[in-house]
């Protein structure tokens, strides 16, 4: 899901066109350690199919996934055509970014707005930080709890689907994972394609993830987790590129049917 901006009014997850528990992110800036911060702002959450809103403290620094984010704040009912606004503490010893999370509910019934975020006695520590080309010797643990922007998907068209993140059961009945790899709970997040949003189109049917730049020498690999699940269920390939011509193909890598 996308948090959508309407000029000079307010942002919201729209939940037509998704899946019953996928999720938006909106990101806030990087802040100073604080005893006495705290962030408010104002929903907007309608609709018989409501799902949930949750806040999170980010911690960027941190390695274990466990310790990256906590929740501070969640709500998950419907209250009508009608604005809340609350004042959410933000107490911290180390610096950390606020996230906000729409997930999906269980119809499009669910969309979830924001207005007036302002931060009260907090000290911005700067813009939130963009993911960079990794240097060499760079071990990338990338477990989509963390760096969830460290992988994209491919935008020029050649792909008939996205992958998107995702975390306990999927949607769809009889495939898909019951919860992640990394944490092993309905609240880990992993990435996955859902085929079912592209089962109008005949023909073979394929979505790309493209990794960040790599700047490797020749002992790089890569390990990584992958669960595939039900009657249909395709093939996984992994493929290489040089980053200077698209079109030089370096190798099928691997894969799986």
């Amino acid at each position: 899901m996308l948090f959508v901006c309407l000029i000079g009014y307010y942002v919201y997850a729209e939940a037509t066109g998704h899946y019953m528990n996928q999720f938006g992110e909106l990101l806030g800036p990087n802040m100073m350690p604080s005893s006495t911060c705290k962030v408010y702002f104002c929903y907007l959450m309608h609709g018989k199919d409501m799902g949930t809103l949750n806040v999170y403290q980010r911690f960027p620094s941190d390695k274990k996934p466990d310790q990256t984010q906590k929740r501070i704040w969640s709500q998950s009912l419907d209250f009508g055509k009608k604005w809340r606004c609350v004042y959410v503490p933000l107490p911290s010893t180390r610096q950390f970014s606020v996230v906000f999370e729409a997930i999906r509910g269980k119809g499009y019934r669910s969309d979830i707005a924001l207005d007036d975020i302002k931060f009260v006695n907090c000290a911005k520590l700067g813009p939130t930080q963009k993911p960079t080309p990794a240097p060499r010797g760079t071990i990338l643990d990338e477990d989509f709890e963390d760096c969830i922007s460290c992988w994209m998907n491919e935008k020029n068209g050649h792909d008939q689907m996205d992958w998107v993140i995702g975390r306990g059961e999927t949607s769809s009945l009889n495939t898909g994972p019951s919860y992640d790899h990394t944490r092993k709970t309905i609240y880990g997040r992993y990435i996955y394609i859902d085929v079912s949003s592209a089962s109008h189109i005949k023909g073979w049917v394929h979505a790309d993830l493209e990794s960040r730049l790599m700047v490797v020498q020749r002992r790089c690999y890569m390990t990584f987790w992958y669960h595939m699940y039900g009657a249909g269920t395709g093939s996984l390939w992994i493929v290489a590129y040089v980053y200077d011509d698209p079109k030089n193909l370096n190798g099928n890598l691997w894969k799986t049917y």
